[in-house]
């Protein structure tokens, strides 16, 4: 995104008087002339250069010709700012939240495989909306003639909005709604149930949030080649940073309004599950932008491609608190989805891709000063998704409320797994170029 990369954008997309009579001036030193028979009738040299185009003389060889003899103009320093529109892969969950029509038996209350059972939220891909974000590069070239710079830049995206976002709340009334969390059942091999709340049972409300955020900073060398008043294109390539921070968080509080139950009417639960990611990337970057002109018009085309690893983290938590009216309140370790057997830390490396395409169309009011438009797209291969590490299997017996003691296969099991995902979205940018 090198807005300086023309370095005769000050002369060759306007009629302004100052310069042409500084043209002018030019022309019409005699120092600086030269014979008739050295110019290439077929080749022009660039505008603002001092130095003629001899016969014979290729524009692939113009930008190694002014850095030995200087540019009329030459801005050295740019700065470039966007504000971004993104829309990213949202991450796949299984069903979390179900309900059931009113008379719906107990025991097969938000039960999936049901025919009366209904997905309210899960089950789907979440955090897929649009979000906001910006993109800040700056450069600068580091010869006169503008054939080599360095820049750095550093893109920031912010959550999704609320698409993975649920509340519900039910009192338990006869006529209230029926509120349930599903799973696997690994003592029964069956799908089952936790109920959030049903008639006369119990009462509660559960929330979902999930939350997400991109950063990225790069810093490469630029190297400008085949330069003049049609464009130029250059090669890139130095050092990417890139981390994808994901959550999500499954709350629930519940009262006991069962008189015939085994715990007090009046008694509280509290429970949460927690899974959150963190993907760390090193590598190298390379790539190729296109640059082509057509008077204050410019049209930029970057591709890039970055090799290296990534170190994916997984963290899993989860806690129930129970507060009784005759007892202490008691803390124990696990919610549903969340238990003894998952509950931790985990974290592997692997060699990762991301490739990128950015195309700007750009609009100089003046030499100086420009506006932008554009559309980007960027993969990113093995990253680890909070939706992707729920094991959906459920050892009861460790619940606590089923006593806390692991009888049988260990589930839910700790896992890593990844999957690729995209970005992509529309920016808007001013820069600046000195």
């Amino acid at each position: 995104m090198a807005v300086g990369s023309n370095p005769l954008r000050a002369v060759s997309g306007w009629s302004d008087p100052e310069v042409v009579e500084q043209l002018q001036m030019l022309d019409d030193t005699p120092a600086l002339k030269a014979p008739a028979e050295l110019w290439d009738d077929d080749g022009l040299r660039e505008l603002g250069s001092t130095a003629p185009v001899l016969a014979g003389e290729t524009a692939a060889t113009c930008c190694e010709s002014d850095c030995a003899q200087g540019c009329w103009y030459t801005p050295r320093i740019w700065a470039q700012m966007d504000a971004l529109l993104w829309w990213s892969q949202g991450q796949q969950t299984p069903a979390l939240v179900t309900t059931s029509p009113d008379g719906t038996p107990r025991q097969q209350a938000g039960v999936l495989g049901q025919p009366w059972t209904r997905v309210l939220h899960g089950g789907e891909r979440l955090d897929d909306n649009g979000r906001l974000g910006g993109r800040f590069n700056i450069g600068m070239w580091i010869d006169e003639c503008q054939c080599t710079a360095i820049e750095a830049t550093w893109l920031i995206l912010g959550d999704g909005g609320n698409t993975g976002d649920f509340y519900a709340r039910s009192t338990g009334d006869p006529v209230s709604p029926i509120l349930a969390r599903p799973f696997f059942n690994t003592l029964t091999n069956l799908q089952d149930a936790e109920l959030v709340a049903f008639p006369d049972v119990i009462t509660g409300d559960i929330q979902v949030q999930t939350s997400s955020e991109l950063n990225s900073v790069s810093i490469l060398a630029r190297r400008n080649y085949c330069r003049g008043l049609g464009g130029s294109y250059s090669i890139l390539g130095g050092y990417r940073f890139l981390r994808f921070r994901e959550g999500l968080l499954v709350t629930e509080g519940l009262t006991s309004i069962d008189d015939g139950g085994v715990v007090p009417v009046g008694t509280e639960f509290n429970l949460f599950d927690s899974f959150a990611t963190d993907n760390e990337f090193h590598g190298g970057e390379v790539g190729l932008s296109m640059l082509y002109d057509c008077g204050p018009w410019t049209l930029d085309v970057l591709t890039k491609l970055a090799i290296g690893n990534m170190r994916q983290t997984v963290m899993i938590d989860g806690s129930t608190t129970t507060i009784s009216p005759v007892d202490p309140p008691l803390v124990q370790e696990g919610g549903l989805l969340a238990l003894p057997t998952n509950i931790g830390r985990s974290q592997r490396d692997e060699l990762t891709l991301i490739p990128e395409l950015n195309l700007n169309l750009r609009y100089y009011w003046n030499p100086c000063f420009s506006v932008s438009v554009g559309y980007s797209l960027m993969w990113i291969t093995d990253v680890a998704r909070t939706g992707d590490q729920i094991d959906f299997r459920v050892n009861t017996s460790q619940l606590p409320s089923g006593g806390g003691n692991v009888l049988g296969d260990p589930y839910p099991r700790r896992r890593l797994h990844d999957s690729s995902m995209w970005f992509q979205g529309l920016n808007v940018g001013v820069a600046w170029q000195y």
